[in-house]
Formats: structure tokens, C-alpha cells, sequence
């Protein structure tokens, strides 16, 4: 969908079964073929888990994101850019 155009890749655990571990391998999986800072997530609260989902999707894209906007200041200073 990405490679397609979508600007943004939502991902959904729209019954509310996900847990933070399996957010946290789906985000790891996703990431690796689309850029996090295009990723977002729609969490259900049926069994209690939408905050804890949430809140690991942030600290993993955060830490993500960060990482790669580290290392890519990092390229660019290496080759005189920044």
C-alpha cells in the first residue's frame, strides 16, 4: 500500500486482542518495509489493552524515529552536509 501511495499505513487491532508484545513485533515487522514516521495505530479497548498497545506503539516509533533521524544526521554529517 505504501509502495502504492498511501502517505500513511494505519494499523489496526480493531477487536481488541493485540497485546504490547505483538504491537511491538508488528511495528518491528512493518518497519522494516515502510518508514515509521508513516505508521499510526487505532487500537479497541475490549479487553483492557488499547492504553498499554498505545503506549508501547509510542515508545517503540518514538524510539524508531529517533534512531533514524540519529543516524541519518549522522550521514549527512560524516559527508560534510551538516
Amino acid at each position: 500500500m505504501f509502495d502504492l501511495g498511501c502517505y500513511e499505513i494505519s494499523l489496526g487491532d480493531t477487536i481488541g486482542v493485540g497485546t504490547p508484545g505483538s504491537m511491538r513485533n508488528m511495528i518491528s515487522e512493518v518497519s522494516k518495509l515502510v518508514p515509521v514516521d508513516k505508521l499510526a495505530v487505532h487500537c479497541h479497548d475490549t479487553y483492557g489493552q488499547a492504553l498499554a498497545n498505545i503506549f508501547t506503539a509510542l515508545q517503540v516509533i518514538v524510539y524508531m524515529y529517533s534512531a533514524g533521524t540519529f543516524l541519518q544526521s549522522t550521514r549527512l554529517a560524516n559527508h560534510g552536509v551538516l
